[in-house]
This record gives structure tokens, C-alpha cells and sequence, in this order.
């Protein structure tokens, strides 16, 4: 029986993969740059990330929705297409490191503190991995299933949190150099990291017309629900105090004081909720690298190919001796690679896509 999914699936896919653990320094990464105005720019790109779902969208329908492996092969041929999809394939491992390691930073800052990182990670990287037993439809599911269970607590401590704001810190805007304006752009293209699942997902929606909706809905979501916390942590904290907090989302929680609150220790609460929020888009990622390399090497199960790469993730994660280095392989070497696949790479199989059509006489011949 052939596998297929609802567009919820893709929408639910999209959002838990790309909302990760980076939620928690994204607003003080923005505020050091463009201030006040971190939420103008999260829309501009959200709006920007719409264009290349869109670009993704395209290429999967005119490559009549075959697999990311197939598209490129057929597109720039076999020898350079199995360099894309090596790269590729890098891409989503390094994610996934930076993304665990992290996560576990965190964890031990405000949980775990005598835990040892090599224990958590191995942990957090055997867990996502599990999922590789499973097939796309299944994890789609499972996907649509954190959606509520990340989403309905996050409205509610979103509620809460609205008796302690001041939206006069959110004021002024616009004043801030059009050079830090790029510069916040570039930073926060990586909190969208995650549409590449398009991919994935897409040739087994069991409508795929709805396949650019479901997609542009994430993008949507995603971007109107950063741009809530940037102005949540704005109106909490203000920009002056905003930018000497290393981790601005989890101290917002345990700034608020509610009286007689059933929930003793909001950071315990908030943390719980995080991983949960973490361990979506580990395990997406993680199955996304290994259903490439499982069609890359004629496998039958992406299980195979996770216990090649879960010591390879484990290794990089364990590399960098402490946040600022984690923060400073995400700036200066995550980032390039990320835009290279996941903006570069699609334009570059949108035009090849085009070209064999127009070799070809035309659309109908692409049907």
C-alpha cells in the first residue's frame, strides 16, 4: 500500500523542524543588532523564506514528485549530483549537532547541571534516531501530534505572560541603520533552517495541490510566532536588558511572577516543553539525512544508515568546548552551508528544472 499524509502533516512537518531550541537566543541575537525592530525583520524573513518554498514547491511538482536524490541526479547528472546530495546530506548532519548540542547547553545550564554532555547527547541523538524504524507517513503523524503538544502549552504561558509586559519597550521603530538591517537578516536565516523536509514530505501528500498552501502556511505561522516572542521578550525585558541575557526566552518565563501558581519552578515547565520542541526537528532531520543516503546507497531501511551517522553527529556535537564556540560554528560555518542549500541549491535545480523543460518543448512534456 502506498504511504501518503494529509497537508496537515506537511504543515505540522515544517513548523516542529523548524521551531527548535534556536528560540532561545534568537531574541537577544536580533536586539545587539537592530534593537527594537527584531520583530520587522523576522517578518521580512518569513516573507523572503515564502519565495523559496515556493521555489521548492515548483521544483517538486515539475520534477513529477520524485525524491530529492532523483531530482538531482536527473537534473545535474550523476557525478555532480552525488556531490550535491553529499553536501546536502553534511548539511542535515550538522544541523542536527548544532541543534543537540545546544539544546544540551541548555539543559545543563538550567536542569541537569552535574549530568555529564556526553550522556545527554548520546540520549537526545539515540532517541531522535529511533525513528528511523518508522516510515515517512508514520513520523508525519507523529508530527502532527507534538504540533498540539508543543503549540496549546505555548498559548497558554503565552497568555500568562502578557500581564507582565510593557509594550511601550517595543518603541521606537525604524531607527536603525539599513547595515544593521542585513546583518540581522543574515543571523536570522538560520532559525528557518528546516524547509528542506519539503523534500521529504511532499511526494507523498495525498493531495498535492495542497503541497504550496501546506507550505506557505508554515512559513506563515512560523514567522508570526518568532516575531511574537521577540516581542514578548521586547516588552518584558526592554532592549538594555534583553541583550545581557544569554538565554532570553527561558528567563522570560521565570521572570513572571504568578501568585499562587500551581507550577512551582517555571523553568522546569518551560524546559519539559523545549524538549519536545528539540527532539521534532532532531528527528526529522535525522531521518531526512538517512532516507537520502539509504536511496544514495539501495538500502531498504533508513534504520541501516542511522547507526552510520548518529557517531557522526555525536562527534560533531561533542567538538565544541563550550557555547560561544557552539555559537560561533553556527555563525561561521553552519550558516554559509545552510544558505548554500537550502537557497542556493533549489534556485540552481529551478533553473536546470526550467531549461530541460524548454529543451524538452514545453510543460506538457514534463506531465
Amino acid at each position: 500500500m502506498k504511504e501518503t499524509i494529509r497537508p496537515f502533516g506537511l504543515f505540522a512537518s515544517l513548523v516542529v523542524t523548524a521551531i527548535g531550541v534556536g528560540i532561545f537566543s534568537y531574541p537577544r541575537e536580533l536586539t545587539e543588532t537592530v534593537e527594537t525592530n527584531g520583530w520587522i525583520i523576522t517578518l521580512i524573513a518569513g516573507a523572503f523564506f515564502s519565495v523559496i518554498v515556493y521555489i521548492i514547491s515548483k521544483i517538486i511538482k515539475l520534477n513529477n514528485y520524485n525524491s530529492f536524490n532523483t531530482i538531482v541526479i536527473d537534473l545535474l547528472g550523476k557525478w555532480v549530483g552525488h556531490i550535491i546530495i553529499l553536501i546536502f546530506t553534511f548539511y542535515l548532519i550538522l544541523a542536527t549537532s548544532i541543534q543537540v548540542r545546544s539544546f544540551v547547553d541548555v539543559l545543563k545550564k538550567y536542569l541537569l547541571e552535574r549530568t555529564p554532555t556526553e550522556f545527554l547527547l548520546i540520549t537526545i541523538i539515540l532517541s531522535g534516531a529511533f525513528v528511523t524504524s518508522y516510515s515517512r507517513s508514520t513520523l508525519a503523524r507523529f508530527n502532527e501530534i507534538l504540533f498540539f503538544i508543543m503549540f496549546i502549552p505555548t498559548i497558554f504561558i503565552g497568555l500568562v505572560l502578557l500581564k507582565g509586559c510593557d509594550m511601550t519597550n517595543i518603541l521606537p521603530i525604524g531607527q536603525v541603520s539599513m547595515d544593521n538591517y542585513f546583518k540581522s537578516f543574515y543571523s536570522t536565516i538560520g532559525v528557518f533552517a528546516g524547509f528542506e523536509i519539503m523534500f521529504l514530505f511532499s511526494p507523498i501528500l495525498s493531495d498535492r495541490k495542497k503541497i504550496l498552501k501546506s507550505s506557505l502556511s508554515a512559513s506563515a505561522f512560523i514567522s508570526v510566532f518568532y516575531s511574537i516572542v521577540v516581542i514578548a521578550c521586547l516588552a518584558i525585558f526592554s532592549k538594555y536588558e534583553l541583550k545581557k541575557i544569554m538565554w532570553p526566552t527561558i528567563t522570560m518565563v521565570t521572570a513572571v511572577d504568578i501568585p499562587g501558581a500551581f507550577i512551582e519552578r517555571w523553568e522546569g515547565f518551560i524546559m519539559a516543553l523545549w524538549i519536545v520542541f528539540n527532539f521534532s526537528t532532531v528527528c526529522n532531520l535525522i531521518f531526512f539525512s538517512s532516507n537520502i543516503l539509504k536511496e544514495s546507497f539501495n538500502l531498504k531501511r533508513e534504520k541501516i544508515v542511522s547507526v552510520i551517522i548518529v557517531p557522526i553527529i555525536y562527534a560533531i556535537a561533542l567538538y565544541p568546548s563550550n557555547t560561544e564556540a557552539v555559537i560561533k560554528i553556527g555563525k561561521n560555518l553552519f550558516l554559509p552551508i545552510m544558505i548554500l542549500n537550502i537557497i542556493i541549491i533549489p534556485i540552481i535545480l529551478l533553473v536546470a528544472t526550467k531549461f530541460r523543460i524548454y529543451r524538452k518543448g514545453g510543460v506538457e512534456n514534463e506531465k
